[in-house]
């Protein structure tokens, strides 16, 4: 691209004005799809700041339509940018945008593993947008795990919820088999339906599970 190619301090000018209009209802999204990609065909490639823009303009507007392969183009374009500027807060809307995509998509796990990242780069930014994606992030792990609904797809068996709560209280393997009077194997293989059922993998998050679902005995009730 030659000097005279280089459009960027025009298309600045036009991309400025779309974004504050952004706010208003009435804005074409057609129009700023077609500034916003005008902006990235003729922005120097390392004109960072004002392509980030553009891609995030581009992003939302294409989610709005129902353009979600365009829409996650975009939003990448923005996190790419975003790393490396160092500017976290593009990067964090636009994992939100990914996650509402995904979710849309019925792509759960995607959507969890989107919030959780705008969650974990945000820190402590103040974004009211990080409320959207902490009640997003809750709403996409009830769906992956309905036991968190209210109640388990399956119920524990009564050997089960014995072998829970030694686990609760940090029995080894081979200790809830002496307990029980059961072989380690057995004890193994009531550890796996346990987890199945609670939608965990790691006996601290069984744990963590159980008291949610209320499924350990009270440690102040006399027994």
């Amino acid at each position: 691209m030659t000097v005279h190619d280089d459009k960027t301090d025009d298309l600045i000018g036009l991309i400025a004005p779309a974004k504050e209009a952004w706010v208003d209802e009435s804005q074409e999204i057609a129009q700023v799809i077609t500034q916003a990609s005008r902006a990235l065909e003729y922005l120097r490639p390392d004109n960072y700041h004002v392509r980030t823009s553009a891609a995030w303009m581009l992003g939302v507007a294409c989610q709005r339509r129902g353009d979600h392969d365009g829409a996650r183009k975009a939003y990448n374009e923005v996190i790419a940018y975003s790393h490396m500027l160092g500017h976290q807060l593009m990067a964090v809307l636009s994992l939100i945008g990914l996650g509402q995509i995904e979710e849309a998509d019925n792509s759960p796990r995607v959507a969890e593993d989107c919030y959780e990242e705008a969650l974990r780069l945000a820190g402590d930014l103040p974004l009211p947008a990080l409320r959207e994606a902490r009640a997003s992030l809750e709403r996409v792990r009830k769906n992956l795990r309905p036991e968190l609904k209210g109640g388990l797809v399956e119920p524990l068996s009564r050997r089960e919820l014995e072998v829970l709560a030694l686990i609760a209280k940090g029995l080894s393997n081979r200790d809830i088999g002496e307990r029980l009077f059961l072989a380690v194997d057995t004890v193994k293989g009531h550890n796996r339906r346990i987890f199945e059922k609670l939608g965990v993998q790691r006996r601290t998050e069984a744990i963590a599970r159980a008291q949610e679902l209320n499924l350990l005995p009270d440690p102040h009730k006399p027994h």
